[in-house]
């Protein structure tokens, strides 16, 4: 049973490793993606409460909702970056995204001219990293119960 447990948190490894090579991939994209003139119509900060092991957590997310044109259709999105942003317990990160765009500011946003209403804000990612450490964390773990030393 722990060598099955092992195998499986392997394949985790390997599709959260696939997952941060998909994301640079798209980032690679996306760069060559043609851009637009928008504007910022919302800007705030939303937070969440969890417990976790009886402590508490509050984790922040930026909400950043601009508009743009394309085609003389008008389009909306709040991803600010490729891959989305992370929710994280610190509320400086969500704060800078707010001061970085302020509701009303003029923007360029990167487009898929695919598919149009798939855009962002910056032709980067943010969050590849933290599947990179994940798979990584995966495949210890899962190399571990393969070879008898958990279990």
């Amino acid at each position: 049973m722990t060598t099955l447990v092992g195998y499986v948190m392997l394949g985790v490894a390997v599709w959260t490793i696939w997952k941060k090579w998909d994301l640079t991939r798209q980032v690679e994209d996306s760069l060559t993606w043609p851009s637009t003139d928008g504007e910022i119509i919302s800007s705030g900060i939303s937070s969440e409460s969890s417990r976790t092991m009886n402590s508490p957590n509050r984790t922040f997310r930026a909400n950043i909702r601009y508009s743009y044109q394309v085609g003389g259709r008008k389009l909306t999105n709040d991803r600010i970056c490729v891959g989305g942003q992370l929710q994280i317990s610190m509320r400086g990160k969500a704060e800078e995204y707010c001061r970085r765009y302020p509701k009303g500011r003029s923007v360029r946003v990167h487009y898929d001219p695919r598919k149009a209403t798939e855009s962002v804000l910056e032709t980067r990612e943010e969050t590849a990293w933290f599947y990179l450490i994940l798979g990584a964390g995966f495949a210890l773990i899962g190399c571990a119960f393969i070879t008898g030393f958990i279990g």
